[in-house]
């Protein structure tokens, strides 16, 4: 038996696959990409490439997926893929977006059904949850805001979706918003070319440059990727799962200012400067989509998860990280 990772080589993903595998699950990385060469992935799962199958596969190629998951023997699939769009893909590729982002879900959700698999994880996105005052948690009952673009749209719909087929079909479909996640192997890829402030302040830093960013007042839940992919693993795997649809984060917020106080901590010293205009920094934040931390009582209640990782350790090892990669591979 094994588990699929539909978008397995983009960050979330490639985070999962490198978790299962650790654990001794035979662990199948889909990806258009998977075929091509990558060093820096090849270099982040070295330790357990016996475990991890490099996959070329696409969502919306049902006939595609249905033969990998007879070879592998598939059970259980945790979908990431989806493409993030910046404002450009946006406007000139929303077929693409709405095909991969929603068909994609339902071509999965039909195959679990016809297949009997025995569970599907949908990693949704706390880019649909209304704006708040930054203070107060929000729960999964909190009010929505689709209208910041095609993405949050896509992520609602296919939450949507994962819920039908369980009501319909009886397929096991369980959806994760995730808050804000940092951590080794985020960097631009074709489905995803904005990074977050944790990826841009610390490869800034390392650069030698000063940190221009146009906002340190806004809060973010900064989750490390092994504290989501230790969560994923833990609804994917529970029998106690009593909701459709479940926030996945640390739990609790950290200001900007707590951002750059706990990379100097670790970093040394750095200028910072606060612009006006965000076109300006090279650490930009997004000022609009403002909410407080993502409630995690659901997620502990049913599975007993708590974050490990505080945010000044899981920097410090970031940083040391993303340090060894640049040594590495220069060119990215």
């Amino acid at each position: 038996m094994s588990v699929m990772v539909t978008g397995g080589t983009g960050f979330c993903g490639i985070n999962m696959v490198k978790y299962l595998a650790k654990k001794g699950v035979d662990a199948i990385c889909l990806g258009r990409s998977a075929h091509k060469e990558d060093p820096l992935r090849d270099w982040f799962i070295e330790d357990v490439k016996d475990r991890v199958h490099l996959v070329q596969g696409d969502v919306t190629d049902p006939e595609g997926l249905k033969e990998i998951i007879k070879k592998y023997d598939v059970r259980k699939i945790v979908h990431t893929a989806a493409i993030t769009p910046d404002p450009e893909t946006q406007r000139n590729r929303s077929s693409l977006i709405l095909s991969v982002n929603i068909a994609g879900t339902a071509t999965l959700l039909d195959i679990a059904r016809d297949m009997e698999l025995d569970r599907v994880l949908y990693t949704s996105s706390a880019a649909v949850v209304a704006p708040n005052s930054e203070l107060e948690p929000v729960d999964e009952y909190w009010a929505l805001d689709l209208t910041s673009g095609l993405y949050p749209i896509t992520k609602y719909a296919s939450e949507q979706l994962c819920e039908f087929y369980g009501k319909a079909y009886g397929v096991d479909a369980v959806s994760a918003r995730l808050g804000w996640i940092y951590g080794p192997m985020e960097r631009p890829v074709d489905a995803r070319s904005g990074m977050s402030e944790v990826y841009n302040m610390v490869h800034t830093v390392l650069e030698g440059e000063t940190v221009r960013t146009n906002d340190l007042d806004r809060y973010r839940d900064w989750t490390h990727a092994w504290d989501l992919a230790r969560a994923m693993d833990m609804v994917l795997e529970s029998d106690n799962l009593m909701e459709p649809m479940y926030n996945m984060t640390c739990g609790r917020s950290y200001s900007g200012h707590e951002l750059v106080a706990t990379l100097r901590e670790i970093m040394g010293d750095f200028d910072v400067e606060v612009v006006e205009d965000r076109a300006d920094a090279n650490v930009p934040v997004n000022s609009v989509n403002r909410r407080g931390p993502m409630s995690i009582r659901r997620l502990t209640h049913d599975t007993g998860f708590e974050p490990e990782i505080s945010l000044k350790d899981g920097l410090a090892s970031y940083v040391e990280w993303a340090k060894k990669a640049k040594e590495l591979f220069p060119n990215g």
